[in-house]
């Protein structure tokens, strides 16, 4: 698999989540949807800054530490 599908790959999870919550409250509160945006800039920016630029090696790995905080938020936030 290449890794240009791993910000698809968070886009449709993101999705199902907020699906999954909507089935289940009838309402997203506000806060859900700006998380969900936010995270989602998150992944789909550092992983293009990490494919198309030029990064050191040290710059890669702050990117995969905000990558791993971005994805533990979301699964605190929305317990899936």
């Amino acid at each position: 698999m290449k890794p240009e599908f791993f910000p698809y790959f968070w886009i449709l999870y993101v999705n199902y989540v907020l699906y999954k919550r909507y089935k289940e409250n009838k309402h997203l509160k506000k806060y859900e949807i700006i998380l969900a945006i936010v995270s989602s800039i998150i992944i789909c920016g550092g992983h293009f800054f990490m494919i198309y630029l030029d990064l050191s090696k040290d710059i890669q790995f702050i990117i995969d530490i905000f990558f791993l905080a971005c994805i533990i938020i979301m699964k605190i936030v929305f317990g899936v």
